[in-house]
C-alpha cells in the first residue's frame, strides 16, 4: 500500500481503534483528512475517536466536515445529533437525527435517539411516536421500549408502561434498570409483592445498583417491614444514593 495514500491512514485509524488505542487512531484519521479534506468516512471515524477521549467540542466539528463532505452520510447525522445531545443542545440533536431517518428510513437507532431528545425537551407525544418507529423497524430492541415504558409511567400509563418494560426484559433479562423500573411500576399499582420481586432481580443483575436498594426500602416501609427498609435504605446510602426524607420518616423505628 502506498504510504502517502489517506486510504493507508484511514485503515491505519481502524486498525489502532480496534485496538482502543484512541490516541493513534485519532492521529491517523487526522493524517487521512489532512490528505483528503473531503474524505467523509474518515472525518465520522475521527468523531468517534474524539467522542472516545471525551473531546466533545472536537467530535462535533468532525461530524459536521462529515456531513459537509457526503450529505448523504445518515451515520454522520446521527452521530451529530449524539453530539449536540452531549452538550445538551437538543434542536441541533433533533434537526440531525431527523436528517439521518430522512436519508435512510429503516435507521432504528436514529429514531430511537430522536425519541430521547423529544422526551428531553417534553415533547412526549413526539417521543412516543419515535420509539414506537424504532420498534416497527427493529422488534427487538429492548432499550426502545425501555424508554417508552419509561414515558408510560411518568405520565400515568401503568398498565402500557408494564407491558413495555416486561417486553424490555423478555428482549433483555440481563437489563438491571429494566427490573427495577418494572418494580416501580408495580408500586404505582399497588402490587408490593411483585415490587419487591423486581427490584430483588435488579439487585442480582447488579449488586451495586443503589437505586434499586433505596427502591426497595420504599418498598418495604410502604408494607411497614421497618427492618427491611432500615437495611436497604442504608446499603443504597453505603453506595452514595441518600433518601433523606426516607432516612427521616425511618427514624423513629430504628433501635
Amino acid at each position: 500500500a502506498n504510504p502517502d495514500n489517506p486510504e493507508t491512514y484511514f485503515n491505519l485509524g481502524n486498525f489502532y481503534s480496534a485496538q482502543n488505542k484512541v490516541q493513534k487512531s485519532i492521529a491517523a484519521y487526522q493524517k487521512a483528512v489532512e490528505m483528503d479534506p473531503y474524505y467523509a468516512q474518515a472525518h465520522n471515524n475521527l468523531g468517534i475517536a474524539y467522542r472516545e477521549a471525551d473531546r466533545n467540542f472536537d467530535a462535533l466539528v468532525s461530524f459536521k466536515n462529515a456531513v459537509d463532505s457526503d450529505p448523504r452520510f445518515a451515520e454522520a447525522y446521527n452521530n451529530l445529533g449524539v453530539a449536540y445531545k452531549e452538550t445538551d443542545n437538543f434542536m441541533e440533536a433533533i434537526s440531525s437525527y431527523k436528517k439521518a431517518v430522512k436519508i435512510s428510513p429503516g435507521y432504528a437507532e436514529a429514531y430511537n435517539n430522536l425519541g430521547f431528545a423529544y422526551k428531553a425537551i417534553n415533547q412526549t407525544a413526539q417521543a412516543i411516536a419515535s420509539y414506537k418507529k424504532t420498534i416497527a423497524i427493529d422488534p427487538g430492541y429492548a432499550q426502545a421500549y425501555y424508554n417508552l415504558g419509561t414515558i408510560y409511567a411518568e405520565t400515568g400509563r401503568n398498565e402500557d408502561a408494564l407491558a413495555s418494560i416486561q417486553k424490555t426484559i423478555e428482549l433483555d433479562p440481563g437489563f438491571a434498570k429494566a427490573y427495577s423500573h418494572l418494580g416501580n411500576i408495580y408500586r404505582a399499582l399497588n402490587n408490593d409483592e411483585e415490587a419487591i420481586a423486581s427490584y430483588k432481580k435488579s439487585l442480582e443483575l447488579d449488586p451495586s445498583y443503589a437505586l434499586a436498594y433505596n427502591n426497595l426500602a420504599a418498598a418495604y416501609f410502604h408494607m411497614e417491614q421497618y427492618a427491611l427498609a432500615i437495611e436497604y435504605c442504608e446499603k443504597a446510602k453505603e453506595l452514595g444514593f441518600t433518601n433523606t426524607a426516607l432516612l427521616e420518616a425511618l427514624k423513629p423505628y430504628r433501635k
